[in-house]
This record gives C-alpha cells, structure tokens and sequence, in this order.
C-alpha cells in the first residue's frame, strides 16, 4: 500500500480553529447538483439553479492520533464551527465553511474496515470550493453574508 504525503506548508486542513497533522485524506463535495436541467412538456428546457450550500467534508485520520479526543469532544458538543481545507500545492483548490458539525464519528467497531485509519464526516452548511493563489488564504467565490 503506498502511503500518501503531504506538505503541512502547502495543504492545511483546521477545524474549529486547530490545525490538523497527520491527516491520510480530505474530501470535500456539495450534496446537491448546482444546477439541474429538465424538459418541459411542449419541449422547452429549463435549467434550474440550487443555491443550497451543503456540504460534506470528509476526513481520514490515522487510528492513532493526537486529534480524536479533541474531534471527540467537538461532536458531543453538538455546536457549529468553521473548517477549511486550503490546498497551496499546484491545484490550489480548496474548501471552506464557517458553519460545521461532526456528522459521523469514527467508528467504535473497525471489523471488516482498515483497523490502521479511521474516518471523520462534516456536515458543512455553507460549503464553498474553489481555487485560491497558491499565497493567499482568501477562496474564490466565498458567500459574503449581506445581512451583517
């Protein structure tokens, strides 16, 4: 099995404000199609687009960390935080929300699962991807919040 590397000075991933080290994999995908197409009975096409930002963020762990009583603890809080995943490598693609819940914990019973990893779910509900200068922190096409 190949193990995965990764740089902490070109890919971050923080969740509630602590950096997270160590990490095997991070994923990050809307729930919802962005835009959904149909055809009308007397053959028009419409094509309809959702602004529903919700999102998961999944993240795989070693099973020995220093992060799983700390995300633990955050579940069980049952309060929403901000996570980001900000990629500074080539592709610079990364994703933010600033409203998150632990949506899965890892789980207790690892029979038939990789007893080396374990694997952590976000529920985000404002979601946002996209790309960034490889020097900045800002993503491009983050929600800006009119009503403040």
């Amino acid at each position: 099995m190949a193990q995965t590397l990764f740089d902490p000075e070109k890919h971050t991933i923080t969740i509630n404000g602590r950096v997270i080290t160590g990490w095997d994999e991070a994923n990050a995908e809307h729930d919802q199609d962005r835009f959904t197409g149909y055809r009308s009975g007397d053959g028009l096409v419409y094509v309809g687009k959702d602004p529903c930002l919700l999102g998961t963020l999944t993240l795989t762990l070693p099973m020995v960390n220093a992060h799983t009583a700390y995300l633990d603890n955050l579940a069980l809080s049952d309060k929403s935080f901000p996570v980001s995943s900000i990629d500074r490598s080539g592709s610079a693609r990364s994703a933010r929300a600033s409203r998150a819940r632990i949506k899965k914990q890892s789980a207790m019973d690892r029979q038939g699962k990789d007893p080396t990893k374990e694997t952590w779910a976000f529920v985000c509900e404002d979601l946002t991807i996209g790309y960034m200068g490889a020097e900045s922190d800002d993503v491009a096409a983050i929600p800006v919040d009119d009503d403040t």
